[in-house]
Order: structure tokens, then sequence, then C-alpha cells
């Protein structure tokens, strides 16, 4: 394999790594905690495929992703179509603009070698005011993966710019547990807020005495328009707090 080497030139935006060893240091750790990543094509940001990086080269520069479980990807995979990578490392890290190719190595079958990118953006977490949802029996949410048999629904409870909380009825089985990567979510809140994207789950557990499951979701990846309909309508939260709380 070819050695592709990055410049290591350190980038104003302190949301990027640039430098190999520090793209590496994340690659490994998502490596060792397994964790689920997702893919997801320009030319339909709504679908995300499941994945996992098997392993990371600092040497070399590159890294291996598992084959997704679609044919039709694969294939666009080996005919070098441009994909981005989401995946969490106790905050969002997004991978732009890979190429993949197959790995041909006894190691890794159905595989892809990726060569380490230019940057990774690692996100840093906005300190975000969570405006409450006062009737919240009202609005709803779905979230499901590909790991589940069906999909998990509930109540959102408050909506910041960068995520909400949410009760789920009942016990969730299997568990859910911390950063799984939900690609497949629906919100609809009366009032004007109906949204459809990926999240990731924060700090779930369950509430034996209400029998309910509370969790914390962190939006993944939203598109331009998609962010500016949330900030709009968490503005129109806070209003209708302001009032509420005058007529309490």
């Amino acid at each position: 394999m070819a050695t592709h080497k990055l410049a290591t030139t350190t980038n104003t935006d302190e949301n990027l790594l640039t430098h190999p060893d520090d793209i590496y240091r994340v690659l490994h750790s998502i490596v060792r905690k397994r964790s689920v990543i997702s893919l997801r094509f320009k030319d339909n940001r709504r679908n995300h495929y499941s994945s996992m990086i098997l392993d990371a080269n600092l040497e070399e520069q590159y890294f291996i992703i598992d084959a997704v479980n679609n044919d039709t990807i694969n294939q666009r995979l080996n005919n070098s179509d441009h994909f981005d990578i989401i995946a969490f490392e106790d905050l969002p890290v997004i991978i732009n603009h890979n190429i993949a190719k197959p790995a041909h190595s006894q190691l890794w079958e159905n595989a892809f070698m990726i060569d380490f990118p230019e940057a990774i953006d690692y996100r840093q977490r906005r300190q975000c005011f969570r405006a409450p949802i006062i009737y919240n029996r009202q609005a709803e949410i779905s979230i499901y993966n590909n790991n589940r048999l069906e999909s998990v629904n509930g109540h959102p409870n408050n909506l910041s710019a960068s995520g909400l909380g949410a009760t789920l009825e009942g016990y969730i089985q299997p568990a859910l547990s911390e950063n799984e990567l939900f690609d497949d979510c629906a919100i609809t809140v009366p009032g004007g807020l109906e949204l459809r994207c990926a999240m990731s789950a924060r700090h779930p557990r369950y509430d034996k005495t209400t029998g309910q499951t509370h969790c914390g979701f962190e939006f993944v990846a939203l598109d331009s328009v998609q962010q500016k309909m949330v900030d709009r309508f968490v503005l129109s939260l806070q209003r209708q707090a302001r009032v509420h709380q005058q007529r309490v």
C-alpha cells in the first residue's frame, strides 16, 4: 500500500483535527470501542448505512471499514463514490469526502480501505438552552436503526439547537446504549416542527417507579435548512414558555 502523507498544519477551526496523529487517535478509539458508524452519500443525505471501523494504520495512514448490509451501497463503495462518515467518540465525529477501495487482505474480507482524510470534524458540544415542550403528550418521537426489530416511540420533553430530551414508554429491549446511533428518527411537535434526521442517544436511564425510559438525543449532521428550522422553533418554544410562566 502506498503511503499517503498528510499536511500537518494546524487548522484555525478548533473543531477540525488535521494532524495524522490526532486523526489516528480518534479513529483508533472508535475501533477499540467497536462503535457503529454511519455512511451517508451526497445525493441522498437522509439515508444512513451502518458500518464499523475495523482498523486504523498510522504509519501508512489508512483505515478499514466493514462492508454494509446492502449490496447496492457496497457497489457504490466499489465504484469510488464520495460519501461522508459520521461516528461518535464522546462527541460527534464527521469525516467528509471519502473514497473507498476494496481491502485486499486476508485479515479483512468484505471490507474497504480509506486513506486518512485531510481533516476530521470533531464537534465540540454546544452549550444550548433547552426549551421545554409544554404540552409534550401531543408531541411524538420515533427512533429506529437496523439493530432493532421495530421503532422505539415516545414524547420529546424539551428541545435545543443541538438535540432534545425524551420520555420513552416502558423498558426498552435491547436497552439503549450511550452514543447509540439512530439513523431514522421522526420528530413531530405541534406548532410547526416536523423533522426527519439521525440522532445519537445520550445518558439513557430506566425509571422503575414510572416504568419509563428517559434519554437525551443529539442531532447528527443536520443540513442548513433543518438547523434553521430547529433554531426558529426553539425560539418559538422559549416564547411559549415565558407566556406560560406569566399565566401561572
